[in-house]
């Protein structure tokens, strides 16, 4: 069995690509930030709201219906770019 891809307990499990790692990431934050906005008693965050978040998912999802599936440098670099111009500014608000 490879590491890529494993069956443990009925639960078929593989390593994600960098890609798929982002949008889980902004996915989780997006889900994150409606859950605190929901309930009183946490802080709602004013500079970053689940609108932003969505439309950086969106335009993840978007930009990466145009990287080849099968290059996986050129995946990379697409993540690593998206991370620099659009995550890493957000962050920093």
């Amino acid at each position: 069995m490879t590491r890529a891809e494993t069956i443990e307990a009925g639960t078929r499990r593989r390593e994600k690509t960098p890609a798929a790692r982002l949008l889980d990431m902004l996915a989780g934050w997006s889900n994150l930030v409606e859950g605190q906005e929901q309930y009183d008693g946490h802080a709602i965050d004013l500079s970053v709201s689940v609108d932003d978040l969505c439309q950086i998912y969106q335009d993840a999802g978007g930009a990466l219906l145009e990287v080849r599936d099968e290059d996986s440098e050129g995946e990379k670099e697409f993540v690593r770019r998206f991370v620099e111009e659009r995550v890493l500014p957000t962050l920093m608000k």
